[in-house]
């Protein structure tokens, strides 16, 4: 592949599309000719300690403003590297490229990270046509991703590239065996927005019954910046109300750690999650992990096998199943080694070839799986 690869994103800050980028990066930092961030970040310092060339648009946090704000100096900065295959990482750094005005729209890909068929309305109306226009391939990071590209921009290619996740090839052994105590914790690692779900697990924690001798934990962590208050307010009532020890953290850097001292992982989100990076980094710790029966996740946990998984929006589904692992503490950890082997499939080594060779197959015009494209 050309080195001559620019990335593009419209944040800095440290989330999920920005740290798999930075991780891929660390592996590859050969691949890439520069990086632009349309509003800045901790990421962007980390990117260019890289010894990669980074640029940042615009000034204070991200805004739909921003993208209009940042055309402009997009395109002066694109005609100077001449780079030969672009890569949007998220739907809003996509919208500004799109807009960029008099660049050669040549080998510019989209890696989409949100369902394409979750777009609804007028941004749907102006994301499409746009996109149409701009991009010349799309990268998906699940192959249910990728099932959700429109057929109309899916018929110029869609390649599957899971996320660079922070997944070591070897993990190691857990400090502590599951259930090695009378309290079970269960974590689950979420902002406190309604579409993730929080409510349906305590909804499902009141429908648990347990033997005396067993005490359930929850310890629930995401921050809550952009959170709707009504729902915060909602769940931290429900969590008083618990019999259970409901605990949230808000935001924390050390994910592994929190993964590592639990026992289960929950994934409760109300709609399909696209990939989910959290889920591959919970069977790496060795949790036994249990997600919804829909989206991204279900290419990674197999179901009874190394983790479990739930009807989707059913609370006493979920309580069924969370009852199910903690019926057998056996079966509990033999399940935990096999989410550890599992997560290997997902390890950074090998997601980062995936990436690398799905940009090198649509810039070279390979044959794309482009019948992976429905209106999702």
């Amino acid at each position: 592949m050309s080195s001559r690869l620019v990335f593009i994103d419209h944040s800095a800050q440290p989330g999920g599309g920005q740290l798999g980028l930075l991780r891929y990066l660390k592996l590859h930092p050969e691949m890439c000719t520069g990086v632009i961030f349309i509003t800045g970040g901790p990421v962007a310092e980390q990117v260019e300690a890289l010894g990669i060339e980074t640029h940042i648009l615009c000034k204070g946090n991200f805004s739909m403003r921003s993208i209009i704000a940042a055309a402009p100096a997009l395109s002066r900065i694109l005609k100077r590297l001449q780079p030969t295959s672009v890569v949007a990482n998220s739907l809003y750094a996509g919208m500004a490229l799109a807009i960029a005005p008099s660049l050669k729209r040549t080998n510019w890909f989209y890696y989409s990270r949100v369902s394409m068929g979750s777009l609804r309305g007028v941004k749907r109306a102006i994301v499409l046509p746009l996109f149409q226009l701009a991009f010349s391939g799309y990268i998906a990071n699940s192959r249910w991703t990728a099932s959700c590209v429109p057929k109309s921009l899916a018929r110029r290619g869609v390649e599957v590239a899971y996320p660079v996740s922070g997944i070591a090839a070897h993990p190691l052994p857990r400090d502590t065996s599951i259930r090695s105590a009378g309290t079970v914790n269960i974590v689950t690692l979420s902002r406190p927005d309604k579409w993730k779900g929080l409510d349906i697990l305590l909804d499902a924690l009141d429908h648990i019954e347990l033997e005396d001798s067993v005490r359930l934990q929850l310890d629930i962590y995401g921050g809550s910046f952009f959170s709707d208050p009504t729902y915060l307010a909602t769940l931290h009532s429900h969590a008083q109300r618990s019999r259970h020890e409901i605990n949230f953290h808000g935001h924390i850097d050390d994910v592994e750690t929190a993964l590592r001292e639990a026992d289960i992982f929950v994934l409760p989100t109300r709609q399909p999650e696209p990939f989910g990076q959290v889920v591959p980094q919970a069977l790496s710790a060795g949790c036994i992990c249990i997600v919804p029966n829909e989206g991204g996740p279900l290419e990674i946990v197999q179901d009874g096998i190394n983790g479990y998984q739930f009807e989707a929006r059913s609370s006493r589904s979920l309580a069924k199943v969370i009852a199910k692992a903690l019926g057998s503490p056996d079966a509990m950890q033999a399940m935990s080694r096999a989410a550890q082997q599992r997560s290997r499939t997902f390890d950074d080594a090998s997601t980062a070839r995936m990436l690398s060779s799905a940009i090198s197959r649509l810039a070279g015009g390979q044959d794309a799986s482009s019948s992976l494209g429905t209106d999702c």
